[in-house]
């Protein structure tokens, strides 16, 4: 039996997707804050400097390419 039937069953959501919709809805709940806003500077703020040698750390922004990248294409697979 596949792990959706499981939660289908269970009546569970499955977590992945709870936590990339969730990351949206904040992201789109920051984006409609005024500009003065302390998470708005933040969430818009572009670093100055340098990173560190070796792996860069992930940002925000990045997980949340990552995850509407993955759902557009979830999408594209769904219509076939």
């Amino acid at each position: 039996m596949r792990n959706d039937r499981i939660r289908e069953i269970c009546e569970i959501q499955n977590i992945t997707s709870w936590v990339q919709r969730r990351r949206t809805e904040w992201s789109e709940h920051v984006s409609r804050m005024a500009d003065d806003r302390l998470v708005k500077k933040v969430h818009d703020r572009i670093p100055e400097g340098k990173r560190n040698r070796g792996r860069p750390m992930k940002r925000w922004r990045d997980a949340l390419e990552y995850t509407s990248h993955r759902l557009t294409r979830r999408e594209e697979e769904e219509d076939f």
